[in-house]
């Protein structure tokens, strides 16, 4: 009886182990890192650039030609970067760990502005003429680098693509789906109208505190009826343009955080907007 417990006992603890090495031996789940984001975003950069390169229809303003119009965009960036808010953003986990890089292009009639992963974010020119004070750009960039900080642009070309097409992006291979797909799915297909409500509280909070008049930003979108801005349809709201206007005139506007906030920053903006022609 003894010898038979024995042999139980030794076979049950076999049985334990035999499992144990086998979860340990499971492969791990594959979930992309922030870090990983680098070298997916620079091979979707490199393609695109490529792209618009042999597209005549659109062109890239380069920073050796546009060097005062990126100069006044990068301190831009810097201020965003420098707020407490975005500070704190950036501090969260599984953020981004890579750094703005703007590109500007130009496509006639295009008023648009899009993401992509690593840090890259394409600006229209026609969308930037359309902008008018620095306040209302401040707050459109503070947005696109909410949206890159917050890797939006991963789970969106997951969910249109695969993880395994962003994996081999990762792991270094080359693109193996058509371009002109990857570049409608970011600058095209909107984002989820719950994502852009949460950038707007960053983008809220980051232009008020940087001290520029809310009310200016609120402006843009009394406005983009007739102005037709493409951006607007890429990060819908579930309020209407005017219900968000409102709601930043009358509620952010006298939030703690803006109440002093008067800067609007035109002139500068205008000089901005010269230099791009």
């Amino acid at each position: 009886m003894d010898s038979l417990l024995t042999r139980f006992f030794i076979f049950f603890v076999s049985i334990f182990f035999l499992f144990q090495g086998c979860e340990k031996n499971t492969p791990p789940i594959n979930n992309l890192t922030p870090q990983d984001d680098s070298f997916i975003g620079n091979t979707l950069d490199h393609k695109i650039l490529e792209y618009i390169n042999c597209n005549s229809n659109i062109q890239y303003l380069d920073r050796i030609t546009y060097q005062s119009s990126y100069a006044y965009v990068d301190n831009i960036i810097t201020k965003i970067e420098s707020s407490m808010n975005f500070v704190g953003l950036s501090a969260m986990a599984n953020t981004s760990i890579c750094s703005t890089t703007i590109r500007i292009i130009h496509q006639a009639d295009n008023t648009s502005a899009f993401v992509v992963p690593g840090g890259f974010i394409y600006l229209y020119k026609d969308f930037l003429k359309k902008i008018k004070t620095e306040a209302q750009f401040v707050a459109v960039v503070s947005h696109l680098m909410a949206c890159s900080k917050k890797r939006l642009t991963i789970p969106k070309l997951e969910d249109r693509f695969s993880k395994g097409f962003l994996i081999d992006l990762a792991l270094g291979s080359d693109l193996n789906v058509d371009l002109v797909t990857v570049f409608e799915e970011l600058g095209q297909v909107h984002y989820d109208s719950l994502l852009v409500e949460e950038l707007d509280i960053e983008a809220e909070h980051t232009t008020c505190e940087l001290g520029y008049d809310i009310k200016s930003y609120s402006d843009l979108f009394n406005c983009i009826s007739s102005q037709n801005l493409d951006w607007y349809s890429l990060f819908p709201r579930r309020m209407t343009p005017l219900e968000y206007a409102t709601h930043l005139f009358n509620e952010v506007k006298n939030d703690s955080i803006c109440f002093v906030a008067e800067e609007d920053g035109e002139p500068a903006y205008l000089n901005f907007k010269n230099s791009l022609n």
